[in-house]
């Protein structure tokens, strides 16, 4: 008769023992390339987050000072950006929306429009056929290819002149109602156009930080925009864009004053 031998109790509790302690080195590391996986992950969206909010700057900024004709523009002898005390940062731009059909016969008759377009209140739209130009709001919302309601204007605009809508869009960063697991608040940036809704494009943006660039005797120097007083004067700014991570993308914004009459 063949007599068989089992483990002694201390050989299996040293094998649980040892069992335990790789389960153990395996979650640590496991856990470590979590970490670490989820780690380079964040900084992946935060530098996609930070790309795709400067995006949206530049967009607005290349129209900066836009007025419908290259060499004439009364209106943007003010400014065509600047930069609000509570940091917000406005670029100001002419949209083209239509052109007159017909010379007008007056300088208060009826506008006739080569299109129907949809006109809103309390938005300035810009008359213009780059050799004078009037800027004036309407009372009533509506949607025609006739503006009968408008105050006088300087002249009577003849046919193919210009008619725009002045466009301020407005950038700003922001607490949005969401928080991370960690109940952290969550910014984002926020743009607005003239009256309309604002909207949320990026969120994961901490901070903007605005500086005007000065480019004089060929040395660049930053001035911190609240010590800005007269933004007309500016043709360079840095923006600096700071992420949840603290990562930063700095970038150079120029502005198109060139659409001024000097």
């Amino acid at each position: 008769m063949i007599k068989t031998q089992g483990f002694s109790l201390i050989e299996i509790m040293l094998s649980i023992t040892l069992a335990l302690f790789l389960s153990l080195a395996a979650i640590k590391l496991w856990l470590v390339v979590k970490e670490h996986t989820e780690s380079l992950q964040q900084t992946q969206d935060n530098a996609q987050r930070l790309q795709l909010a400067k995006y949206y700057i530049m967009r607005a900024s290349y129209r900066a000072g836009f007025a419908m004709c290259e060499h004439y523009s009364h209106y943007f002898g003010e400014m065509s950006l600047e930069v609000t005390e509570d940091n917000v940062l406005v670029i100001r731009y002419i949209q083209p929306i239509a052109y007159l059909a017909h010379n007008m016969v007056s300088h208060d008759s009826t506008l006739l429009l080569d299109q129907p377009i949809q006109l809103q209140t309390n938005t300035q739209y810009m008359l213009s056929n780059c050799q004078h130009e009037d800027i004036f709001t309407l009372t009533n919302k509506q949607r025609t290819d006739t503006i009968s309601q408008h105050p006088d204007f300087n002249i009577a605009y003849p046919q193919h002149s210009l008619l725009g809508e002045v466009v301020n869009v407005r950038f700003w960063i922001a607490k949005t109602t969401r928080v991370t697991p960690r109940k952290e608040k969550i910014y984002a940036l926020y743009q607005q156009i003239n009256s309309q809704s604002k909207q949320e494009l990026v969120e994961g943006i901490d901070a903007m930080r605005i500086e005007a660039v000065n480019t004089q005797h060929q040395q660049l120097s930053f001035t911190p925009a609240i010590n800005v007083h007269d933004w007309q004067t500016t043709r360079l700014i840095h923006i600096t864009l700071i992420a949840s991570n603290h990562r930063q993308l700095a970038f150079m914004v120029g502005l198109r004053n060139h659409w001024k009459n000097t």
